[in-house]
């Protein structure tokens, strides 16, 4: 009877076999709903859905959710459920990692990933279908089968795990997928990144190819390990803009504002940290563009220290008369930033 309500996609028939099952069970059974919810037809009753919500069995409705004939529409309301009892159903979700149906490990990392926290035990088993995700991910591509079942559950687990600080192997690993149809993968590595407070693994993307990549383990490490976030190298705007908007001070910054390629990234941090004896340190290069920058810098400034400069350097003739033109202009939007902010 049971497979007969699965399978059947004659509504009369499926309604018969429905009402048969139900007398059978009795009224306030809950088994015929977990028979219905994951029918081709749909529950016949209306207040299927509810009732499992209030008194399903956690191991029945994780069992239900992962069915490949339970539908997205019935899924998400039982997941909710699932996810605000309380004490939530940990144990239940964990022993779903070693289901072996498709669905199954996606539905123990949506839950796991809400989890407050877990025992030893239970991250190691999430790290290890993690694992086990990725492996048959890659066997899945290979054998050209479709992958988005695989997909899905490496992305839920990935997540589970980073919001349990595990994985970060294998977070690293997904950070490394190029293939293109891993880019749903991708797009979960770097959610996670943003949750992942280990510097190693942190550090380890600053050297990515993705730009999206480095730019997020850039801003992650600025609150997770500031010292370490200095690191960082300058030449990458995404990466650095980050670092110096977290107040984070790197070791090449002063030579930074001596280089062409990283003045645009590094002075608007340098003028807003009022960092003046690094960018007057610049009006020593002999290149032209540094210098045009380090006087536009100063010029915005506002500080005396940094006019008495610009006014040295605009009446010593040894320079060239466009550079000396620029500093009297930038010295007297300096002045005039200065005026405005003593007249407030």
């Amino acid at each position: 009877m049971k497979r007969c309500i699965r399978s059947s996609d004659n509504w009369g028939i499926y309604e018969e076999a429905a009402a048969s099952l139900r007398r059978l069970e009795g009224p306030d059974s809950l088994e015929p709903d977990y028979v219905f919810v994951c029918s081709q037809m749909g529950s016949p009753e209306d207040n299927t859905i509810q009732r499992l919500r209030e008194r399903g069995d956690a191991t029945r409705l994780l069992e239900v959710v992962a069915d490949p004939g339970c539908d997205d529409e019935v899924a998400a309301p039982l997941l909710l459920a699932l996810a605000e009892r309380k004490p939530m159903p940990i144990d239940a979700a964990v022993a779903m990692l070693d289901d072996n149906r498709p669905g199954a490990p996606a539905v123990a990392g949506w839950l796991l990933g809400r989890a407050p926290k877990l025992k030893k035990a239970a991250t190691t088993k999430l790290v290890k279908a993690l694992d086990a995700a990725l492996a048959h991910w890659h066997e899945q591509r290979k054998r050209q089968e479709d992958l988005e079942e695989a997909t899905f559950a490496v992305t839920w687990l990935i997540w589970a795990c980073a919001k349990h600080n595990v994985g970060g192997e294998q977070l690293a690993t997904a950070l490394t997928l190029v293939e293109k149809e891993a880019a749903s993968i991708r797009e979960a590595a770097i959610i996670a990144l943003s949750l992942q407070p280990n510097p190693e693994v942190l550090e380890g993307a600053l050297a990515n190819a993705d730009a999206a990549i480095r730019t997020t383990a850039a801003d992650t490490l600025v609150r997770a390990a500031p010292e370490r976030a200095k690191s960082v190298s300058l030449d990458d705007r995404g990466s650095a803009e980050r670092v110096l908007q977290g107040g984070v001070s790197p070791p090449g910054l002063a030579a930074a504002a001596r280089q062409v390629h990283t003045q645009g990234i590094v002075l608007p941090h340098l003028v807003k940290r009022k960092e003046t004896k690094t960018l007057i340190d610049a009006l020593a290069s002999k290149e032209e563009g540094v210098l045009h920058g380090a006087i536009e810098a100063l010029g915005a400034l506002g500080e005396t220290k940094a006019e008495d400069k610009l006014r040295d350097f605009a009446i010593d003739e040894a320079h060239d008369e466009e550079l000396r033109k620029a500093a009297w202009r930038a010295l007297r939007r300096s002045k005039r930033a200065r005026a405005g902010k003593e007249a407030r």
